[in-house]
């Protein structure tokens, strides 16, 4: 089975809401999401995607299951938090050492990203390539 890593906090919120993600994903699954942690706790302010979910659970009740399972996954190490000063490029170099820390190959990841994120995948497949290449 391949491990998920989660790269969208708002992509998350939206799959859980629509059960587009199941909890046997997200409970060995990897998370760094392009948003702070303290964002990820508490999402209120004018950015709030708790408030655009659209689907089975409204965006507060996805959002308290996503916490909960967040949480837990930072208890087991298994979450890379961004700083406001992190560039995506910290964050990839961050995801990659956290990725061969646990042994991790690129094969062994299912990459889940929101739309129009591809790039992040490319890049990180590009630098897991490179990794593997140096040696």
């Amino acid at each position: 089975m391949k491990m998920f890593v989660f790269g969208s906090f708002t992509w998350l919120l939206h799959g859980i809401a629509a059960g587009l993600v199941s909890d046997e994903d997200m409970a060995n699954g990897l998370f760094a999401f392009g948003c702070t942690r303290s964002h990820v706790v508490d999402p209120s302010g004018e950015c709030d995607e708790r408030t655009w979910v659209r689907g089975g659970l409204d965006g507060f009740a996805a959002h308290k299951k996503l916490l909960a399972i967040v949480l837990e996954a930072e208890r087991e190490e298994r979450v890379v938090w961004r700083e406001p000063e992190d560039t995506s490029e910290y964050m990839t170099a961050l995801l990659l050492q956290h990725m061969q820390e646990k042994g991790l190959t690129r094969e062994d990841c299912d990459w889940q990203f929101a739309p129009g994120r591809e790039w992040r995948i490319k890049e990180l497949e590009e630098r897991l390539e490179a990794d593997r290449l140096l040696g």
